[in-house]
């Protein structure tokens, strides 16, 4: 392993302190076929555990070289190459790659927010207040990390190195496989909610009106509700009539203070066991983080408490600065403690804000980015805030309509809950599972 050593880059990460990643840049060779070419990342993250017996410096058949960030191309290493009898060879472990990424092992961890240190819930703040707050924050919030990867350019990561380890005849990651959707269908699409506050249901005119446009495309969502924010009369009438509408109910956090994951002892457990509780009461099989924070505790713990997360987004650029975050995926995969991950692929509707994007241009990238995903046969997952300085206000809620429209259109699309998507991802990737726990 020491001579793999120069082609460790040392990043430095938003703690203040060096971690050891390998990440490089791809390279094709002329042996590598044309349709690993077309899809070929720009960046790749090998964690060192997965590094073999290097291959030869140079060879006649080369297929894929690798340099590393920071260095230049004499410093490059071959990462496949064709053996005299032209079968494949890999010098990395391709599933253990897959796994790494799945389970974000690339970075150290999220940063914590203004937010999350506050001596009070900012979620009691009204909506103008935390518009404005927005309109400060959003240069530091969309601030590129040194290291732009993972990617979904020119198609996710992970689907990537799944053709490569087919390619190579090489152990697929039992955490994920390509999904047969039912019928026949290409891709699966789902709409999502983070219900923030009790906002929409004292207002339930924009409950119906979200839940009618959404129907009219095909599509019933899931609205994940805070149980803090969810005792009130007004809070249980509004999710007794998402559920009589057909739609599913989960948990969207705690309180949305945003502090969860990072308390220790009973303050955790008081959580945990306020959440249990709300669950109980409605049945609730799904769970989003608030600010879709998480940590390989937090996930683990919620194995225990819910049949699947939807927390961890395919790509983000937020909350680290050594390099993104996500799960470099379009397809649910199987996370810590064995839990069903239904990952955010396409950006929440709040990122317009710290994009910089006009309403039209943010909702047109969206049905690019989902006509993407529909090639790579994965799950389009939206998702909305009900609150007026977000989703809940006539000119977003016509350019999500749109959108909605425009991905219909695709067609052969499996329109579903997150929870139906959750089971049927889960029976899929079922044979894998007994190998899951860690």
């Amino acid at each position: 392993m020491r001579q793999l050593e120069p082609f460790r880059t040392q990043i430095r990460a938003f703690t203040g302190e060096f971690e050891p990643m390998s990440f490089f840049r791809l390279e094709a060779g002329d042996a590598l076929p044309q349709h690993l070419r077309r899809h070929l990342p720009e960046m790749l993250y090998v964690p060192p555990q997965a590094m073999r017996e290097s291959l030869p410096t140079h060879s006649q058949s080369e297929c894929l070289r690798g340099t590393p960030i920071g260095g230049d191309r004499s410093t490059s290493i071959l990462l496949a190459d064709l053996d005299q009898a032209g079968a494949p060879r890999l010098a990395f472990d391709v599933a253990r790659t897959i796994d790494a990424l799945l389970l974000e092992e690339y970075h150290p961890g999220l940063e914590p927010t203004v937010e999350m240190r506050l001596p009070f819930n900012y979620s009691l703040l009204p909506p103008w207040v935390k518009g404005m707050a927005r309109l400060v924050r959003n240069g530091q919030l969309s601030r590129e990390p040194a290291i732009p990867f993972p990617t979904t350019e020119p198609a996710c990561v992970v689907e990537w190195l799944r053709e490569l380890a087919a390619w190579g005849n090489a152990p697929q990651s039992s955490r994920c496989s390509r999904i047969e959707w039912p019928n026949g269908h290409q891709a699966a699409v789902a709409i999502s909610h983070d219900v923030d506050t009790d906002w929409v249901f004292r207002h339930p005119d924009w409950l119906e009106r979200f839940v009618a446009a959404e129907a009219e495309h095909g599509l019933t969502g899931g609205w994940y509700c805070v149980p803090a924010w969810s005792q009130s009369r007004q809070s249980e009438r509004g999710i007794q009539r998402l559920i009589d509408l057909g739609c599913e109910v989960g948990c969207h956090g705690y309180n949305h203070d945003a502090k969860w994951p990072l308390l220790t002892g009973s303050g955790f457990a008081r959580r945990v066991e306020a959440v249990k509780k709300f669950r109980d009461r409605w049945g609730l099989r799904g769970f989003r983080s608030e600010w879709l924070w998480r940590t390989p505790q937090f996930l683990s713990t919620l194995a225990g408490i819910f049949d699947y997360d939807t927390s961890v987004p395919t790509v983000s650029s937020l909350f680290t600065s050594g390099s993104r975050n996500g799960c470099g995926t379009c397809l649910p995969y199987v996370t810590f403690g064995g839990m069903i991950e239904l990952p955010l692929t396409l950006p929440m509707d709040e990122h317009r804000h710290s994009s910089g994007l006009s309403l039209d241009a943010f909702w047109h990238g969206q049905v690019e980015r989902a006509a993407r995903i529909v090639e790579q046969g994965g799950l389009v997952m939206l998702s909305l805030h009900p609150q007026p300085h977000q989703a809940a206000n006539a000119p977003t809620l016509a350019a999500v309509s749109a959108t909605l429209k425009e991905i219909a259109s695709i067609g052969n699309l499996w329109m579903a809950r997150p929870d139906q998507i959750a089971d049927w991802a889960r029976t899929s990737l079922k044979s894998g599972e007994a190998a899951l726990a860690r």
